[in-house]
């Protein structure tokens, strides 16, 4: 990705986040509306993030103005004890932010753990099969 590309896909998921933080879009529009304009999920992520914490710290008590994320009934079942595998590969600050916005939500939420592990997305594929392979 170029660095002007990398920016058009920053600045799209900047604005699509805050419409969808101010109750604009739903989740279903937001990640629809992303993909057709080809964000990718990491810059999407990172955008999510900034948005969050910009929010957290202009209005630190979240009864004062809740999100419309929050307001949705989710029920995510127990993972306790367990760990989700993920393999993903992001930059350094976009892998900073995922660590800190979605594995930290999940072990909130769930009680479970993720691990991530970096690879790219090629090298998946052949260390899937040799570890088949393998035994």
């Amino acid at each position: 990705m170029t660095f002007s590309e990398e920016g058009r896909q920053r600045s799209v998921a900047d604005q699509l986040v805050h419409k969808h933080l101010a109750g604009q879009l739903s989740r279903r529009e937001l990640l629809t509306r992303a993909g057709a304009l080809g964000v990718s999920v990491p810059v999407l992520t990172v955008a999510l993030g900034a948005q969050r914490a910009s929010a957290r710290q202009a209005s630190p008590s979240p009864a004062a103005s809740p999100s419309p994320v929050a307001a949705e009934d989710l029920q995510l079942r127990s993972y306790s004890g367990q760990t989700v595998r993920m393999s993903i590969a992001l930059a350094e600050q976009e892998a900073q932010v995922y660590q800190d916005v979605v594995v930290a939500g999940f072990q909130e939420a769930t009680g479970g753990t993720i691990e991530l592990v970096a690879i790219e997305s090629a090298d998946v594929v052949r260390t899937l099969e040799a570890q088949v392979q393998s035994g």
